[in-house]
């Protein structure tokens, strides 16, 4: 048993875009901040035990918290809603309350062998399965199918794409 005298705690999140694991439709840019974390974390794991140092990555499903707003002029604006309205349903029957991450997090890194990954929530689960499980073409029309309501990519971000 490696005794721990400090330790490094990152919040990745899977369900949200993501996340680290999973990219979503129109979160790009939070994407590309996550996938660099779950990297960093788990080379920094490898690098850093050995002077008592352990690593954790805490990856939490949707979790409540307030929302964002957009431009209304912005040519992402319609998109967005039309995301939103698919994905409304699923986030409030899949988010956690912040405290179960708290707790999951408090375990983590009071831990005497800690896990390098703590998924939190079923519905990260159940993304996370399904993404290992399923072929890439299925997948990608699975996400399209839950947040635009079509398999295929919906007419207004072709459109627009033509426009930029």
């Amino acid at each position: 048993m490696t005794t721990f005298s400090s330790i490094v705690a990152n919040q990745s999140q899977t369900q949200r875009v993501p996340g680290g694991r999973i990219a979503f439709p129109l979160s790009s840019s939070y994407s590309g901040t996550k996938f660099p974390l779950e990297g960093i974390t788990e080379s920094l794991s490898y690098e850093v035990e050995q002077f008592g140092i352990k690593t954790i990555l805490i990856e939490p499903n949707n979790i409540k918290k307030m929302g964002k707003t957009l431009k209304p002029d912005s040519p992402y604006a319609r998109l967005v809603e039309i995301r939103e309205a698919n994905r409304r349903s699923m986030v409030e029957s899949g988010s956690i309350n912040p405290d179960e991450v708290a707790t999951v997090i408090l375990n983590a890194i009071t831990s005497d062998s800690p896990d390098l990954r703590y998924v939190v929530g079923n519905a990260a689960r159940r993304l996370l399965e399904s993404r290992k499980n399923m072929p890439e073409s299925e997948f990608k029309m699975f996400m399209m199918k839950n947040f635009f309501g079509t398999s295929e990519t919906p007419k207004l971000i072709r459109d627009t794409a033509d426009e930029i």
